[in-house]
């Protein structure tokens, strides 16, 4: 702070600087350099700003940046020396910008189902898709620490991370991006490796999912992804899509597909269109039954194939099985809801967060009501609403043979609503579950209840969407959908059979059809009067000042 203001008085201003402190051997720091900012440097979540303001600290060529959650082998460091060297001698088409390489996630010896789960993935994503990204696909970015960076490449761009709020929320990303538009270019080596601890209970695994499918949305927005679509052949743009998009927008459209079939089977039961639709003669296998159970398997089959590559076909039925009594499928479908709803809901709304792990141990029980909270927009009110159509299809359907075909999604739904349950230590205890209802019963009745559905549906955040108007969007989407689709795969038929059309136009004047595409007309003009009355009255102010 510095004084010095007219008339002899001071003022006092503030000087920011990042500074390089050391230990001065008495129990206290002393400042050995420190370089001036014109700032708060903190722009975003704080971590890339740290990253690039103590870039100039840094000596050498080369740096590397480890998080607290990882540590570093002894027998690993007497690698350093020819990793380093990877620099110098690839047979690239560039100059090597960034070396990646594998990770131990530590955590995973733990022996909770959960964090073994996430430990498979993250093996599986950091040695068999990193070594596929790298050749032959030739896509790797970066993606996480403890990469090795050319410090003077990245300190002459901008540093090695972008640091806006949101729109940056997967801050290393960008520095693959950055390098790869500069020349650069990035390799993976699986010689050498260093140690990860991962988030070992539910919450904690879902926040982090969360974080990486709101960032991923995030960035698909931003002008660094632009500029590489549009400078990347096409072979390259697909192979980036594979490696980055994809492993999102495959989550969502099976997710999105599998909760809409409840309200096409409501819509075809109401009108009465059901047995034109689906004589429902159909083995359980049949197409509806596929997508659910499609999903588990290529989430599962990947660990599978891991782990009989590296350890062989006993230790791999043995890993099956240990999967099939820890019911894996029911963790693995929650896991993809909740990348579909995050990724779906930063793309239409936008306002990505990030997610602060408290790295809390699996034996710690999560209370009912944080439960409650976590999932209930995401998991636990997409769970009601499939329960209630399929209801209505099963009351209104003219076939007994219908829950051939919804079983799987009465399944998955019931994953939505039991995996925070199953997953959660101590909750099957007879005094924990009361503890949980008192807990609950006071959260709602003391405030909690409303201070969480205020923060929920509270002013929309910065660049994004209420909670609420996206709520809305989203089931205006899903009837819309539904109702085309139903209306399509009657059509289908009559259009094949053109001389019995005329004879079926009746079907124009039955009640039923009537009553349900008045409602639905209704409901589409109660929700764009909604949608218009907070622009109307936003603009209210503006027109009584021109006057």
């Amino acid at each position: 702070r510095g004084g010095g203001g007219e008339g002899g008085g001071e003022e006092e201003e503030e000087a920011w600087a990042a500074m390089l402190v050391c230990s001065d051997g008495e129990g206290g720091v002393r400042c050995e350099s420190r370089v001036g900012l014109p700032g708060n440097p903190i722009l975003g979540e704080g971590k890339p700003e740290n990253q690039n303001v103590a870039l100039p600290f840094c000596h050498g060529e080369r740096v590397q940046m480890v998080d607290m959650n990882q540590e570093g082998y002894w027998e690993e460091a007497l690698k350093m020396r020819p990793l380093l060297q990877e620099f110098e001698s690839s047979a690239k088409a560039g100059p090597v910008t960034v070396i990646g390489f594998p990770e131990h996630i530590f955590t995973q010896s733990s022996g909770f189902v959960t964090a073994i789960f996430i430990g498979l993935q993250e093996r599986y994503f950091g040695s068999f898709v990193q070594r596929v990204l790298d050749e032959p696909l030739d896509v790797r970015l970066h993606y996480g620490h403890p990469d090795l960076l050319d410090k003077l490449h990245f300190a002459t761009r901008g540093g090695v991370s972008k640091a806006s709020k949101e729109i940056n929320l997967s801050e290393d990303i960008f520095s693959g991006y950055k390098t790869v538009l500069a020349g650069g270019c990035v390799v993976f080596r699986e010689y050498h490796l260093v140690g990860k601890g991962r988030p070992t209970n539910l919450m904690e695994i879902t926040g982090f999912f969360a974080k990486l499918s709101s960032g991923s949305a995030a960035s698909l927005t931003t002008r660094d992804v632009a500029r590489f679509a549009a400078s990347a052949p096409l072979v390259k743009l697909f192979s980036y899509y594979y490696s980055a998009i994809a492993f999102y927008v495959h989550d969502v459209i099976v997710m999105h597909v599998t909760v809409l079939i409840p309200y096409l089977l409501a819509m075809l039961a109401l009108v009465g269109l059901d047995h034109r639709f689906n004589n429902y003669e159909a083995q359980p296998l049949s197409l509806f039954a596929l997508l659910p159970l499609l999903l588990s398997l290529m989430t599962a089959v990947p660990a599978l194939c891991m782990v009989l590559v590296e350890r062989g076909p006993r230790r791999a039925l043995s890993f099956l099985l240990g999967m099939a009594i820890t019911a894996s499928p029911v963790y693995f479908i929650f896991v993809a809801q909740t990348k579909s709803f995050h990724f779906a809901r930063t793309v239409t709304a936008g306002g990505a967060s990030y997610f602060a792990a408290r790295r809390n141990a699996s034996v710690l029980h999560t209370p009912y009501h944080e439960l409650h909270a976590r999932f209930a927009h995401s998991h636990l009110y997409v769970a009601a609403d499939v329960y209630v159509f399929l209801c209505m299809a099963h009351v209104w359907s003219v076939s007994d043979r219908l829950f051939l075909t919804t079983w799987p999604t009465w399944a998955v739904a019931s994953c939505f609503v039991l995996a925070p349950l199953l997953y959660n230590p101590q909750q099957l205890e007879a005094w924990q579950v009361k503890a949980d209802v008192r807990g609950f019963c006071g959260w709602v009745t003391g405030g909690g209840w409303e201070e969480w559905y205020a923060r929920l549906h509270g002013p929309p955040a910065r660049g994004g969407m209420a909670a609420e108007d996206a709520a809305w969007n989203e089931q205006f989407g899903r009837v819309s959908v539904a109702a085309f689709y139903s209306f399509i795969a009657y059509l289908i038929p009559l259009q094949t059979n053109v001389d019995n059309f005329a004879a079926t136009r009746g079907w124009v004047c039955e009640p039923r059809l009537v009553c349900t595409g008045a409602t639905y007309l209704a409901s589409l003009v109660a929700l764009a009067a909604a949608d218009l009355r907070p622009h109307r009255s936003a603009r209210a102010p503006s027109s009584r000042r021109r006057r």
